[in-house]
């Protein structure tokens, strides 16, 4: 393969795999062998096959794949990138119609438990407080952990803070809303394609929570969490925690200056 002698790779990989189709060297080798032959189809097959044959390296299967345009669903099947992200935006098409004619007609005859018993969630700050034309919102589609299914993400153009209205996921034939925001509980992204959340329930509580979208698990898995709590000890009130809890008594009590650092 090093030596450009293609033919010669490709005998010598299949029958590494022959002798041993556990193995997911030789799967991984006659698939760089194809791409240099420029029959990135044949390479996809051997690199699907290998990921049902060796559930030791699957991971490694599925980067290779990502690189030729390819993932492996949920169910297991071969599915191209183009078709998962044309699958995403029409599900993702019903939420954008409902905020196109939500802001065209001036949000008039919104019924917002409607939506809620249909299964769709949407923020209350776009008809609380109402965004009156439609060059004031918009949408991004953002891969937000690079397993080549787009994440929807809706705000408003006065938002230029990165803040999030709502963010959805598309999973299992599936839209989910992964976070909404409002005015006590704001969400951003960030350049790492974290999302930060900034909530308050009063002057002395806040948490500042730090995200990773985790889509096995179709949730916002935490990273981080700063809270500030001064109903105990108005001195002391900041704590650090890695775990999701809302028990100070089992976060690490950390300074100001720490506290302010880690946000």
């Amino acid at each position: 393969l090093s030596e450009g002698n293609y033919e010669e790779a490709v005998i010598a990989f299949t029958a590494a795999i022959e002798i041993d189709p556990l193995a997911s060297d030789g799967y991984l080798k006659l698939a760089e062998t194809y791409v240099a032959l420029g029959d990135s189809e044949q390479a996809t097959q051997i690199l699907y096959s290998g990921w049902q044959n060796c559930p030791t390296n699957q991971q490694a299967f599925i980067d290779f794949l990502k690189q030729l345009g390819y993932i492996v669903d949920a169910d297991g099947e071969l599915v191209s990138l183009a078709t998962v992200e044309k699958m995403a935006f029409a599900a993702y098409q019903e939420i954008l119609d409902i905020l196109y004619y939500g802001i065209s007609s001036h949000w008039t005859d919104f019924d917002a438990d409607l939506l809620t018993e249909q299964g769709m969630h949407l923020s209350y700050m776009w008809y609380l407080y109402p965004v009156q034309s439609l060059s004031d919102a918009g949408y991004m589609l953002r891969d937000l952990n690079d397993d080549g299914v787009p994440e929807l993400i809706t705000s408003i153009v006065a938002a230029g803070d990165g803040m999030i209205y709502d963010l959805y996921t598309y999973l299992d034939g599936e839209v989910i809303n992964l976070a909404s925001g409002g005015e006590r509980n704001r969400y951003y992204l960030c350049s790492d394609n974290v999302i930060a959340n900034e909530g308050s329930s009063g002057a002395a509580d806040s948490v500042f929570g730090f995200y990773q979208f985790n889509s096995g698990a179709g949730t916002l898995e935490l990273k981080e969490l700063v809270r500030y709590y001064g109903m105990d000890d108005a001195n002391e009130p900041w704590f650090y925690s890695t775990t999701n809890t809302d028990d100070v008594a089992g976060m690490e009590q950390i300074s100001e200056t720490e506290a302010r650092d880690l946000i």
